[in-house]
């Protein structure tokens, strides 16, 4: 027959469990080993493995600007980590309202979070009106914490003894514990939001990282929280750099949901730069850089909703070289031709016979450069040359409503619609194309879709884009990589098995074929790039 422990009698069966471990692993338990994770770089910013977690929580709206001050290996603040997790909590529960009277509970902050953990029973702060805003959070602390929120948000969640003797058993650390987080520990551990540290360790009074934050927060998502709303991911769609001047030019795509745009521009050795952006302008030119380490920076989109949800795009890794350290992309080697401008003025000093001379010139390069466009050139560049400029090339450009299928998180699919500026000559066939890729029985849904908008390549040639001679389509699904499969930009392209994924026989490849355009997932041969959401009328 069982016998029932009390409490009194099951601590000292805790620690009897916990001496035998200590003596097997006495030689481990008495060197300080730290945390370590794999090494890949995701950014200059972030680590590889916490990658899907981070994409995770910024598509549901958890993540929040000041997160991003100093590194993502920096350890958390208390303050920080309870908008963290109240960023989930509000989103799973109803809000906490706090009134004026809730100020007063903590002498050293009034930080909104941190009041509204308080008032749900989240936390409790260090006593005596006490919360220590800055100071660094412990795991154990964390493993308290989310315990509750997991227990508010989950009737699935319970904590029982038996836990507390499997994670004695397991950690020959866990007398670290203190005992008003032993319960909550071990049941966190249990559930899988909380992991050892490896060597036998839970290492309960060790800090945390904001990595390893965002990675529990997203566990306990995943584990218990119910439906959030998921937005899609901006992307960092071109990063031009110029070494002399350390600037930076940024292009991404235009969210539909958001508001306005924030650029998060990040060193190795100084603070953040955050630019305004908007929702009519969705790049930056020429923005001149705090010189970090090395010339390494990372970069982040944060498009907004709302007055309260930030989106943040995956970090994109930039390093400003000398213009002859920089590798040619060859799938734009042929793009630009030689320009002439429009609008050559001449010095008020050149004698009127030089002037003569000059227009006599600059008229019969405009004659050869038209005779050496192509017929599709010829179309798209009525006045027989290259846009010199985006303000030239924006009389050229107008904006079409195309039909769409869009995918519904159940699987099923309705009609929508999505506007796409695009060279003025080319407008009546993009309609057509959509509408067809739309009227066929596959109902090829479509996420995302950007035209015309001027900037330079990577390498610092004009992109096609500029001209409005190019469409992209379901960027992330389609991404765009080296020969050697590297990608640029997306993450991935699975033709088959992701539904935003376009494949080499789809309608969308014959349809945009049918009236001319190339697809940059067969367009120019294995020794190029590949960029499988490009669709190109010039074939560039």
């Amino acid at each position: 027959m069982l016998k029932l422990l009390t409490f009194v009698e099951l601590c000292d069966k805790l620690k009897k469990i916990v001496m035998v471990a200590i003596t097997l692993k006495k030689y481990i338990a008495l060197i300080f080993i730290l945390l370590t994770f794999s090494t890949s770089v995701y950014a200059y910013d972030i680590h590889d493995w916490v990658k899907d977690d981070f994409k995770a929580l910024s598509s549901c709206g958890i993540l929040f600007s000041g997160l991003f001050e100093g590194n993502m290996t920096d350890n958390i603040t208390r303050r920080d980590f309870c908008e963290l997790v109240m960023n989930l909590y509000t989103e799973d529960c109803e809000d906490v309202r706090i009134i004026s009277s809730d100020y007063n509970v903590f002498s050293d902050t009034k930080d909104v979070n941190v009041l509204k953990a308080y008032k749900a029973g989240i936390i409790s702060g260090k006593g005596d009106g006490i919360f220590d805003p800055d100071g660094y959070i412990t795991r154990q602390e964390i493993g308290v914490i989310l315990s509750r929120v997991i227990n508010k948000i989950s009737i699935d969640y319970n904590v029982f003894r038996n836990q507390v003797l499997e994670y004695a058993n397991e950690f020959c650390d866990c007398l670290d514990t203190a005992e008003w987080a032993i319960d909550d520990m071990s049941a966190v551990y249990y559930y899988g939001v909380i992991n050892g540290v490896g060597n036998g360790r839970i290492a309960p009074l060790e800090n945390t990282t904001k990595e390893q934050a965002i990675c529990m927060v997203n566990r306990v998502k995943d584990k218990f929280a119910g439906e959030v709303d998921i937005y899609p991911l901006p992307q960092v769609k071109l990063v031009n750099t110029d070494f002399e001047k350390n600037t930076i030019s940024l292009s991404w795509n235009k969210i539909t949901y958001a508001g306005e745009y924030d650029i998060i521009i990040k060193g190795d050795g100084i603070n953040n730069i955050i630019i305004q952006g908007s929702k009519d302008k969705n790049f930056i030119t020429n923005y001149p850089l705090e010189k970090s380490k090395g010339n390494k920076y990372t970069v982040y989109i944060c498009a907004k909703p709302d007055d309260d949800t930030r989106i943040f795009s995956e970090p994109m890794s930039v390093e400003i070289k000398k213009a002859e350290e920089k590798v040619e992309n060859k799938k734009e080697e042929t793009q630009i031709k030689e320009v002439i401008p429009k609008n050559d003025v001449m010095d008020d000093g050149v004698e009127e016979t030089e002037k003569a001379e000059a227009s006599t010139v600059v008229e019969k390069e405009k004659i050869n450069l038209q005779q050496a466009l192509s017929e599709k050139e010829i179309r798209v560049f009525p006045d027989g040359y290259y846009f010199a400029d985006e303000d030239e090339a924006a009389e050229y450009m107008t904006e079409v409503c195309v039909p769409v299928w869009h995918l519904n998180d159940d699987g099923t699919k309705t009609q929508s619609k999505k506007y796409i500026t695009v060279n003025k000559a080319l407008a009546e066939d993009v309609v057509s194309i959509f509408t067809e890729i739309f009227n066929d029985s596959s109902q090829f849904p479509v996420k995302d879709v950007g035209g015309y908008y001027w900037r330079n390549t990577a390498y610092g040639k004009v992109s096609q884009h500029s001209y409005g001679t190019c469409i992209d389509i379901n960027y992330n699904e389609n991404y765009y990589v080296e020969p050697d499969g590297t990608p640029v930009v997306g993450s991935y392209w699975k033709p088959g098995e992701d539904p935003y994924s376009i494949a080499e026989d789809s309608i969308v490849v014959k349809t945009f074929a049918k009236y001319g355009w190339l697809w940059g997932g067969n367009a120019w041969g294995p020794s190029y790039n590949k960029d499988y959401m490009h669709f190109t009328y010039l074939g560039k």
